[in-house]
């Protein structure tokens, strides 16, 4: 639950829910809804609260860029490619993917987004503030639009899938020794991708069926 002031006092909008509830429990609020509202006190005063419940959500390390998210994890990867390197400032990104209709951005400008090659099919975004990786929105032909989040930001961690497979091996930092698949060259890693994604879409398709 989400707590939320009166109706009738000044700045009682999401905004608010979302700064309480990281102030008082740490968390990061997701996509909001209404449960109903209740007068805090009847007979003595008529300051009327309303309760929320939330879905999950994430942030950047800083917590400047926050976002929400009301659909299930695709799958999750392991990318070693030099481009994932360096936009995580890692050895290797460890990404979930989520349908981009899924992952809502609470404040566009405070994240920075730019394609690192052309075409500009992925735009990868990093905080305003903290210069993080933040998310990464995918627009790749035929395939769903995708939004890609570096999994260490999401919030309730145990949410999310176990990663896939390493891709991009061939560029690795260091060797992976964890039994997961790995895919050293560009089709190899472009096909356990693709694989990945129509598995989820699969799974997602049947459990919401």
């Amino acid at each position: 639950m989400s707590p939320r002031p009166c109706t009738t006092c000044r700045g009682a909008d999401d905004s608010s829910s979302r700064k309480e509830l990281r102030e008082e429990t740490g968390l990061v609020a997701g996509a909001l809804q209404h449960l109903g509202s209740f007068y805090a006190d009847p007979g003595f005063t008529n300051q009327k609260l309303q309760t929320l419940t939330t879905s999950n959500g994430g942030q950047c390390p800083c917590g400047t860029a926050t976002f929400a998210i009301d659909g299930p994890p695709l799958f999750r990867m392991l990318c070693h490619c030099t481009i994932c390197q360096a936009y995580n400032d890692a050895p290797f990104a460890d990404v979930t993917a989520f349908r981009a209709r899924h992952v809502h951005l609470i404040d566009e400008a405070s994240v920075a987004f730019r394609a690192w090659r052309q075409p500009p099919l992925v735009q990868r975004g990093r905080c305003v503030r903290c210069e993080a990786a933040a998310l990464e929105r995918v627009r790749l032909p035929v395939m769903p639009h995708l939004t890609l989040v570096p999994s260490a930001n999401v919030a309730d961690g145990s949410r999310l899938p176990v990663p896939e497979a390493h891709i991009f091996y061939a560029s690795r930092v260091a060797d992976a020794d964890d039994g997961l698949p790995k895919h050293a060259g560009f089709v190899g890693s472009q096909i356990a991708f693709a694989k990945a994604l129509l598995g989820g879409l699969r799974k997602a398709r049947d459990s919401s069926g």
